[in-house]
């Protein structure tokens, strides 16, 4: 799931827009989710996929993809690392521009890049842009109780807001943590 946008640079009139995925033994469901990537379009785009080492064949998958699209880069950390370490040595090859933080079992909806793209254009003086409860489809094979399912929140909401003033909130115990982007979480 896509849950926040950030930019890892001052703000700029032609943003580049950085797909991250990392990948731990997702062959069931890897393919998908770059199919779903590399629909959307735009030479401002990339694609990261960081491979933690997999040992299912994702690592393959993911090479597969990257000879037939260019914007498509494959790392690999040195060893295989916790989830949390595997996000920032992810996140470390974004060299510009806002990324997106996408699960190797989670996909983009189509036109997903363009719909962030003019929210930057409309705004752009904003950093982070979070999307709380975004869009979501569950592949049949994750088999949980969302397995086959697409959720959807009816109540569009678009709010700016300072993050001075939120975290001062939350210092001041007027809010919670919950209150601030954060790179990935679950739909409730």
């Amino acid at each position: 799931m896509t849950a926040a946008t950030w930019n890892m640079e001052a703000p700029q009139s032609h943003p580049h827009y950085n797909i991250v995925i990392p990948v731990l033994n997702r062959v069931d469901t890897l393919a998908a989710t770059l199919r779903s990537c590399t629909s959307q379009s735009g030479d401002d785009i990339g694609i990261i996929v960081s491979d933690n080492l997999s040992e299912d064949g994702s690592g393959e998958i993911a090479e597969a993809f990257a000879r037939e699209d260019s914007r498509i880069e494959v790392v690999r950390p040195p060893r295989r690392l916790g989830q949390a370490r595997h996000w920032e040595f992810a996140l470390k090859h974004v060299r510009r521009g806002f990324f997106i933080l996408l699960g190797a079992d989670d996909a983009l909806l189509p036109d997903s890049v363009s719909r962030v793209r003019a929210l930057t254009a409309l705004y752009p003086e904003v950093q982070a842009f979070h999307g709380v409860y975004p869009p979501m489809y569950t592949y049949p094979e994750v088999g949980n109780s969302h397995a086959g399912h697409l959720t959807l929140s009816l109540s569009p909401l678009l709010e700016t807001r300072s993050s001075a003033e939120w975290l001062r909130r939350l210092l001041e115990g007027e809010g919670s943590v919950l209150d601030l982007p954060f790179a990935y979480g679950m739909a409730g």
